[in-house]
């Protein structure tokens, strides 16, 4: 059981947190659907959004960590 615990550690540390700056890691333009901010996140992330905005492109699939935050409090309501 732990090399799947290892495994599932691994791939968490492979996406980079969306960052307001280009680094290493997180080096595609992508926009936050609440607040509008531009961000930059890594090319899993970025590919997951445009596969999710083919699919339905008037939802723009990517939110920032604060927006999510104040999402998820408005829809517990």
């Amino acid at each position: 059981m732990s090399g799947l615990r290892e495994t599932l550690d691994d791939l968490e540390t492979s996406v980079d947190a969306p960052t307001r700056f280009k680094t290493e890691g997180n080096t595609c333009e992508l926009r936050c659907a609440g607040c509008g901010e531009l961000f930059y996140v890594d090319e899993h992330t970025f590919n997951r959004a445009q596969l999710a905005l083919e699919f339905d492109p008037a939802d723009t699939p990517f939110r920032c960590d604060d927006c999510e935050e104040q999402y998820e409090e408005e829809a517990m309501r």
